[in-house]
Parts: structure tokens; C-alpha cells; sequence
């Protein structure tokens, strides 16, 4: 399995394991500039079709490829996607689909070690993308806004040791992001909302750690990986805590945890909802290792969470990172099998019956990050390999 880093849903192949923060706009110049002018190195075998109709799309890569990833992507429709990641430098990473080709974007990024990890767009002038810097469990969050222009950074509350790994827009003016802060050994929770005018932070379960039943004054930690809003009453945010899967739910006033089947010591890393009384939710069981040991995939029905089952490819380690859902009857989840150079592309695909594999192409120690469909016959999935970045195209 490739080694997962950060809390982000991007699965690094090997390197440093980097964080992330938010520092005040002033102080962050336009410093990616000179690698976006440099992106023109293309990944390998990025012409091969898969039988299934996944084929790998030529995306700029660094030119120095390892270590470089696109961990989240969003498109508006079949020739608008944007994917956001990081460089090999490493420094914030942007890629814009036109329908004909993909191009890096210039965007801020901080002196520091940085990366983006979750975008979330509402038009092709409208996008939120989320993510950290920092080392390790990161210094601060970041917040960056497309106007269909030019990317600008936004102030948001930072606390400490925080990050940000999702992100789910509705309109220009509501949006929320999730992630944790690690103010100790523990994490906790983090949930922000915008607005339209600014950043605020928001109570959420699990943001001040949790109790440790039958042990007075132990706490554990908790973390949210992902986020789908429906409307701006009503969005599920998905991650894991000392005990396994985490799912929380917005009602328009406040976060409440919901309940949710937790085998064997699992969580949760992505989730989708086409309507309030239908979510799918995506990760791994780890039993309670590092190492995730099969996929897990999870559905709320408007009353209730259920396990669905789905493949888990035999003899190997394998986990699901992103999933996008059209309708209730098509799902797309992604991921990988296999551990470090080993690791391969992992693609689920939901028909209102049952998950089944799709086969698609990977290059040696290749993962999926992110996915998003704008039609059960359109989907662009986002991830890296060990040549770094990595885009497949679904054509149905």
C-alpha cells in the first residue's frame, strides 16, 4: 500500500510527509509562479485505454516528478475541471481541465512546505480549494479562492498545529471546510464556514478531543477527512477517531455525531450525497493498523448507515480515498491496492445493485486521491504515481 502521510486524502508513494498552514495574505507572495512556468515535463504512458474506457490524460508534471501529487479534483462539467495537489518542491499545486487539456495554474504558495488537499468548485469562476502547511502534522491551515481569474488566498481562523483536508461548496457565499487541529499528541476536529464574507469557525463534535470510556481524564482523538454538502442546511462530513470511523451532520444549526457501522477499526476518508436521505462513504479497515487491510464502503439511507459490500482485491492491501456520486444509482470510488512500488490504481464502480471493479490503467506505484463525475458517463479521477501526478479520464 502506498504509505498515506497526511491527513489529506492523497496517498504519497514515498518522500516527506508534509503539513500545512495558513499564514496572513501579506506575508504569502506569489511564489509557485516560477514552478507553474516550469510544469512541462508529462507523465508516462499517458495515452493507454483501459477495456473499461479509463485512459490516463497527458497532465504537466514537475521537473522533478517524485514526490508530486494531485490529491482532490472538482469539475463543473466535461471541459471544466480543476485538481489541486502539490509539487515535488514542494510547494501548492493547481491544474485546469479545458476539455482539451489540462494546465498548471499559478497560485500563492507560501515560503514554507505546502499543499492543497480538497477543491471544491460551483462554476468555472468559483472555486474553494483547501489544504495546510507546514511538516508533518502541519503548521497551519490554507484557504485559497478561484474567481475565474487567478487564485487568491483567504484569511481564515487558524488555530495552531491545523489543517484542512475537505472541502464542499453549494453556492459562492456557503461553503465548508473540515480537517483537524493537532494542538497536542491529539488531534480534533475542525469545521469552517464561509459565508460569502468570511471564514468562521464552528463547533463540531470531537473538537476538543474525546473521552476514553472507563478511563477518567483520558482523551483520544478525532479528525474529519472529508465533506459533501447538499444544501447549506444539511452536509456530512466523514473521518475517524481513536475508536474507529466518524461521521458528523449539519442540520443548519449544528454538527451532531451520527451513528455508523465501525468493523474491525476502520475510517472513513471520503464521502458524496446526491440528496438529504442519500450518502455513500468511502475508506478502509485497518484493524487498527497503520496499514489499511480492505475497502469499506458506507451508505446512509435518510434513517440509517449500512455497510454495502464491496471487491477488496484478494491478497493485497487496498483502501478507497474519494468517491462521487450522480445519482443514487451510479457511484465512482477510487483508491489503490498493493503497498509502496507495488501499489496500483484501485476504481469501484456503483450501478444501484451492486459495487463491481473497473479496470483502469496505473503506472508502478500509482494511487487515486480524488474523483468527480458530472455524468455517469464523464468522471475524472486524480492521484500520483512514482513518475508523480497522475489524471484518468472515464468516457462510459
Amino acid at each position: 500500500m502506498i504509505e498515506r502521510v497526511r491527513v489529506s486524502k492523497w496517498i504519497l508513494p514515498v518522500g516527506v510527509a508534509v503539513g500545512v498552514a495558513l499564514i496572513s495574505q501579506s506575508a504569502l507572495g506569489v511564489s509557485a509562479a516560477h514552478v507553474a512556468s516550469s510544469l512541462a515535463v508529462r507523465s508516462p504512458s499517458q495515452a493507454r485505454l483501459s477495456s473499461a474506457g479509463w485512459r490516463i490524460q497527458s497532465a504537466p508534471n514537475p521537473p522533478k516528478p517524485k514526490g508530486s501529487g494531485l490529491s482532490g479534483v472538482s469539475c463543473v462539467s466535461a471541459s471544466d475541471c480543476i485538481a489541486v495537489g502539490e509539487s515535488g518542491q514542494p510547494v501548492v499545486l493547481a491544474e485546469r481541465w479545458n476539455g482539451q487539456t489540462w494546465q498548471v495554474q499559478e497560485t500563492p504558495s507560501p515560503p514554507e512546505l505546502s499543499g492543497l488537499s480538497g477543491v471544491s468548485c460551483v462554476s468555472a469562476s468559483d472555486c474553494v480549494a483547501v489544504g495546510s502547511v507546514g511538516f508533518g502534522y502541519g503548521d497551519g491551515l490554507l484557504v485559497e479562492r478561484w474567481d475565474g481569474e487567478r487564485w487568491q488566498l483567504q484569511a481564515a481562523p487558524n488555530p495552531n498545529g491545523s489543517e484542512l483536508s475537505g472541502v464542499s461548496c453549494v453556492s459562492a457565499s456557503d461553503c465548508v471546510a473540515v480537517g483537524a487541529n493537532h494542538p497536542s499528541p491529539l488531534s480534533t476536529t475542525l469545521v469552517e464556514h464561509w459565508d460569502g464574507s468570511r471564514w468562521q469557525r464552528k463547533p463540531a463534535p470531537g473538537d476538543h478531543g474525546g473521552r476514553v470510556p472507563g478511563a477518567p481524564g483520558a482523551r483520544f482523538s478525532f479528525s474529519l477527512s472529508d465533506v459533501s454538502c447538499v444544501s447549506a442546511s444539511d452536509c456530512v462530513a466523514v473521518g475517524t477517531h481513536f475508536a474507529g470511523v466518524l461521521v458528523e451532520r449539519w442540520d443548519g444549526r449544528q454538527w451532531r455525531v451520527q451513528s455508523a457501522p465501525n468493523p474491525n477499526g476502520s475510517e472513513l476518508s471520503g464521502v458524496s450525497c446526491v440528496s438529504a436521505s442519500d450518502c455513500v462513504a468511502v475508506g478502509q479497515v485497518t484493524h487498527g493498523s497503520p496499514i489499511p487491510a480492505a475497502v469499506l464502503v458506507e451508505r446512509w439511507d435518510g434513517k440509517r448507515w449500512r455497510v454495502q459490500g464491496a471487491p477488496s482485491p484478494k491478497k493485497k492491501n487496498a483502501g478507497l480515498s474519494g468517491v462521487s456520486c450522480v445519482s443514487a444509482s451510479t457511484c465512482v470510488a477510487v483508491g489503490n491496492s498493493g503497498f509502496n512500488s507495488a501499489s496500483r490504481v484501485l476504481v469501484e464502480r456503483w450501478d444501484g445493485k451492486r459495487w463491481q471493479v473497473q479496470r483502469a490503467p496505473g503506472p508502478r506505484g500509482s494511487g487515486l486521491s480524488g474523483v468527480s463525475c458530472v455524468s455517469a458517463s464523464d468522471c475524472v479521477a486524480v492521484g500520483n504515481s512514482d513518475s508523480g501526478v497522475l489524471v484518468e479520464q472515464w468516457g462510459g
